[in-house]
């Protein structure tokens, strides 16, 4: 689907039309809403693109991280120790990111700050996320 979109902007606005459009017609007689895309349309657009780029790369490493148990073994690694992002300390956010965490996240200076996201470098997902939005 990517590979369709040559930049950036245009491969979010895309995905955040299919989810207006998606939501309507879940909700069943909801109005469809006009103008242009709020913030948050955006927002959840740019989540959703980073979801399918890292499941794609990523899966069994988010499958270990969704099913990790640690309650009952906090020692355990969460992921293999073969695995390209094992020293990054992966987690998921609420939102189901997989972000690079680390020792300095719980500091007071760092709290404030979101954890970088974790994409992968072979995939055309990464080319296009990767490219500095156009300047004004």
């Amino acid at each position: 689907m990517v590979d369709r979109f040559s930049s950036w902007r245009h491969l979010l606005r895309t995905v955040a039309y299919v989810l207006r459009y998606v939501t309507v017609i879940s909700s069943r007689g909801g109005s469809f809403p006009r103008g242009p895309l709020t913030q948050s349309e955006l927002a959840w657009a740019e989540r959703e693109i980073f979801i399918l780029a890292q499941r794609d790369k990523f899966h069994e490493e988010i499958n270990r991280l969704q099913n990790a148990d640690d309650v009952n073994h906090p020692w355990k690694p969460k992921i293999a120790k073969t695995s390209l992002i094992y020293k990054s300390c992966p987690e998921l956010d609420e939102h189901g990111v997989l972000r690079a965490c680390g020792r300095l996240d719980g500091c007071m200076w760092r709290r404030n700050k979101t954890p970088d996201n974790l994409t992968p470098r072979s995939s055309r997902n990464t080319i296009v996320t990767r490219t500095p939005p156009p300047t004004i």
